[in-house]
């Protein structure tokens, strides 16, 4: 990472988790993982474009064998698929809470995050909030996401989404 922070070497396999949400919210992601050594790490840069995993933001994680069969997977009432620098979605999302499941049917690793926008904002006023030197918050909140997962990766997520306003 140090030697070329904008690429992980090609031995990282990435299994998801939840991706960012602004300070005072939270967020809740399930995820299957098989027994073994992970590490829970943050890819977002900073200012000079540095991961903040070069600079130390890592913990490794050690997953042991389930004593008891595990659980199953969620029931999903919405599939977001993501392919190469598209998504797709299952049907259309109607207002209230739902059980999202991200498949990545892509070639490369992909996350997915779900933003809700400040009213008048567009996806690239949001986008153009992290460009160097923007001032000001992002002009929306995230209401949750799974960070990268390789290809044929899936993992849940829950979302609410609140009745939108007639005016």
């Amino acid at each position: 990472m140090q030697a070329n922070p904008s690429r992980p070497p090609s031995w990282v396999s990435f299994v998801g988790g939840p991706n960012a949400v602004f300070p005072g919210s939270k967020t809740s992601t399930t995820m299957r993982l098989e027994a073994g050594n992970y590490v829970v790490l943050c890819l977002i840069p900073d200012k000079p474009g540095v991961p903040h995993v070069a600079l130390g933001m890592e913990k490794p994680l050690l997953v042991t064998p389930a004593v008891v069969a595990a659980d199953k997977e969620p029931v999903p009432d919405l599939i977001i698929t993501r392919s190469d620098f598209h998504f797709s979605l299952s049907k259309p999302v109607e207002a209230g809470t739902h059980t999202i499941q991200v498949l990545n049917a892509g070639s490369q690793p992909h996350e997915a995050v779900v933003v809700k926008l400040t009213p008048g904002a567009t996806a690239k006023d949001f986008i153009a909030a992290f460009e160097p030197g923007a001032a000001g918050p992002p002009p929306g909140q995230v209401l949750g996401g799974i960070v990268g997962l390789d290809r044929g990766g899936h993992g849940f997520f829950q979302a609410h989404f609140e009745q939108a306003s007639t005016g």
